[in-house]
C-alpha cells in the first residue's frame, strides 16, 4: 500500500503538468475521507481543477469499464 501511495505522490509531483486535469464530486467526495491530514493533502491537489459533470453517459461507460474489468467496482457508486 505505502509503496502504491508513493508512486501516486511521485506522479502528482512529477506528471501532473503534462495532462489538462479534472475532478468531479465524486473524487472530491472520495479525496475528503480517511486521515483528515491525508484527506486534505488530497483535496489541495483537487482543488482549482475544473468539475466534470456526471451524465448518464458516464455512470454507463463507467459500467462497461467495471464489466471489463478495467475498473474496480468501487470506482463506481
Amino acid at each position: 500500500m505505502a509503496a502504491w501511495q508513493k508512486k501516486t505522490v511521485d506522479w502528482w509531483d512529477t506528471q501532473r503538468n503534462r495532462f489538462d486535469l479534472y475532478t468531479s464530486d465524486v473524487t472530491i467526495e472520495e479525496a475528503g475521507r480517511g486521515n483528515p491530514e491525508a484527506a486534505a493533502r488530497r483535496l489541495e491537489a483537487l482543488s482549482g481543477m475544473p468539475m466534470l459533470t456526471i451524465i448518464e453517459a458516464v455512470v454507463v461507460l463507467s459500467k462497461a469499464l467495471i464489466q471489463g474489468r478495467a475498473l474496480a467496482s468501487q470506482s463506481v457508486r
